[in-house]
């Protein structure tokens, strides 16, 4: 690494590490409940902007987390957690596309997980597409 690669500034969340969004998805799912403190490392790993929302105890604050062309699937309850699953928007009840899927201990911490993995997978995508125009 040169010394002007080592002085840039941190990486914003265009450019997320794979790690960080699956970590916090992980811990979301064996909390027991939501608490400011997950709030506001969702707030700070997706860089949002305005005031910090109750996103691990409202489950209207957690579905704003998920990104344009998203879409919510019904929720599957079992053993005492909740299982929230996400898709690309417009595909009619079908699976073309893979879902996205996180266990939680509520609702609420359940979308946060899966909306955290579907921005990394957004991430991962902006990333490829990035390095495929850098080979051509």
């Amino acid at each position: 690494m040169s010394e002007d690669e080592a002085r840039r500034p941190p990486v914003r969340v265009d450019q997320m590490t794979f790690d960080r969004l699956i970590r916090i998805a992980d811990r979301l799912g064996r909390v027991q409940a939501g608490n400011a403190a997950a709030d506001q490392a969702i707030y700070q790993a997706l860089n949002r902007s305005g005031p910090v929302l109750a996103y691990t105890v409202a489950e209207d604050a957690a579905q704003s987390l998920l990104p344009a062309g998203f879409e919510l699937l019904p929720a599957t309850y079992a053993g005492g957690a909740v299982y929230a699953a996400c898709r690309r928007s417009g595909t009619d009840g079908k699976l073309p596309q893979p879902h996205h899927g996180q266990w939680g201990t509520t609702l609420p911490l359940a979308i946060c997980g899966v909306c955290l993995r579907v921005h990394e997978g957004l991430d991962q995508d902006r990333r490829s597409a990035r390095t495929s125009r850098a080979l051509f």
